[in-house]
């Protein structure tokens, strides 16, 4: 995805196993265009999913960032039905913050 390097990073418990899945935003990186910028993400199996959010300045990159992450992890099948957690807590808080759209199935807003 990008050779940034990370500026966050967490490891997820995943239920009925000591693996974790890690989330991770990469640095806000200048696009070619030279006036955008954008933060990339990445988050291990079972999600295997990465994402990037894009902004005039590099805070609203990760910004987006935040939300696509966010959007990813509350929207995923793993969530909902408890696979993914914190601190051996499924189904619950993440630490990531909800975006408004979401607010149905987790608790805190972004």
């Amino acid at each position: 995805m990008d050779a940034s390097p990370p500026i966050a990073e967490e490891a997820m418990d995943l239920a009925g196993t000591d693996q974790k899945m890690w989330v991770r935003m990469l640095a806000p990186a200048l696009e070619p265009d030279g006036r955008t910028w954008a933060c990339a993400y990445t988050i291990d199996a079972p999600l295997s999913a990465a994402g990037r959010g894009v902004g005039e300045t590099s805070l609203l990159a990760v910004v987006e960032a935040l939300r696509s992450l966010s959007r990813t992890l509350y929207g995923s099948d793993e969530y909902r039905s408890k696979q993914i957690g914190v601190e051996g807590v499924f189904g619950e808080w993440l630490t990531t913050p909800a975006t408004s759209d979401l607010l149905d199935v987790a608790p805190y807003p972004f």
